[in-house]
C-alpha cells in the first residue's frame, strides 16, 4: 500500500510540474529511465522495482507530511493559492488528487480504528463476565429483586 501511495506521489509530483524528471530521479536515487516507467504505467497501482530506499529518500525529503490527506491536493493547488484553486484543475489533476486523498484516508484510519475498537470491545466483555461471576458467587438472585418490588 504505501510502495502504491508512493508511486502515486511520484506522478503527482511530475504531473503538477513541482518537479522535473531528473529531480524526481535525484530525489528517490533511480535511474531517470526507472523514473519514466513508473511515469509511463497507467495503473495506480504501479511498483515494480520501488524499493524500501526509494521510499525513505522520499518520506526523508518531504516529511512524515507526505502521507497527509492534503498533499496530493497541495501540490495541484495549494491553500493559499490566488491562481490555481479545485475548479481550475483539469479532470485529470482531480482524479489524482482524489487518488491520494482516498489512499491517505484508508491508510490512517482504518487500521488503527479497528484494532482499537476491538480491544475496547474485548474489556467490555470481560468487565461484563466479571460482573456476572461476582453475581453468581454473592448468592444474589432476581427472585429477591421481584420480592421485594411487590
Amino acid at each position: 500500500m504505501v510502495n502504491t501511495y508512493i508511486t502515486h506521489v511520484i506522478r503527482c509530483l511530475y504531473k503538477s510540474n513541482t518537479l522535473e524528471l531528473s529531480e524526481i530521479s535525484k530525489l528517490i536515487g533511480a535511474p531517470e529511465e526507472f523514473c519514466k516507467e513508473i511515469l509511463e504505467k497507467k495503473e495506480t497501482g504501479y511498483t515494480e522495482g520501488l524499493t524500501l530506499e526509494h521510499v525513505d529518500r522520499i518520506v526523508d525529503f518531504f516529511g512524515m507530511a507526505i502521507f497527509g490527506t492534503s498533499f496530493c491536493k497541495d501540490l495541484f493547488a495549494p491553500q493559499k493559492s490566488h491562481y490555481r484553486n479545485w475548479e481550475s484543475l483539469e479532470e485529470i489533476e482531480k482524479e489524482m488528487v482524489n487518488i491520494g486523498v482516498a489512499i491517505t484516508n484508508v491508510v490512517s484510519k482504518s487500521s488503527v480504528s479497528a484494532v482499537n475498537y476491538a480491544k475496547e470491545c474485548s474489556h467490555f466483555i470481560n468487565s461484563c463476565e466479571q460482573m456476572i461471576s461476582v453475581i453468581k458467587e454473592s448468592g444474589s438472585s432476581d427472585d429477591g429483586i421481584e420480592s421485594s418490588e411487590n
